[in-house]
C-alpha cells in the first residue's frame, strides 16, 4: 500500500510538471502576439527593441498587404488563442472574456487610422 502511493505521488509531481510547461507556453504564446498586435497598433516608437518589431511588421504589410488586414487577422488569432486557453482550462473564461472585449474595443477605436 505505502509503494503504490509513493508511485503515485511521483506520478503526480511529474504530471503537474508537464501540465505546468504546456500552461506556460500557451500564455506566452498569447502574451507575444498580444505584444505583436499592440506595436501594430502604436505609432513607431524610438526604443531599439520597438524599432525591431516594427521593423519586422513593415516588411509583413510589404509582403501581404495593408496594416488593417493584418490586425484583423491577429486579432482573430488572439481570439482563438484566448478561446484554446479557455478550452484547455489555462485561463477563466470571464478572464478571457475580459482581455477580448477590452482588445475588441481598442481594435475599434483605431481600425480608422490603420
Amino acid at each position: 500500500m505505502k509503494k503504490t502511493k509513493q508511485i503515485q505521488s511521483q506520478k503526480d509531481i511529474s504530471q503537474n510538471r508537464r501540465n505546468r510547461l504546456i500552461n506556460r507556453y500557451y500564455l506566452i504564446l498569447i502574451k507575444k502576439t498580444l505584444k505583436k498586435y499592440k506595436s501594430l497598433l502604436l505609432p513607431i516608437s524610438i526604443d531599439e527593441k520597438s524599432r525591431l518589431t516594427n521593423k519586422e511588421w513593415k516588411i509583413m504589410v510589404k509582403e501581404t498587404g495593408s496594416r488593417q488586414e493584418i490586425s484583423k487577422q491577429m486579432i482573430s488569432k488572439l481570439f482563438s488563442l484566448y478561446d484554446k486557453a479557455v478550452k484547455k482550462r489555462i485561463i477563466h473564461k470571464n478572464t478571457a472574456a475580459r482581455k477580448k472585449s477590452r482588445l475588441q474595443k481598442i481594435y475599434n477605436q483605431v481600425k480608422w487610422f490603420l
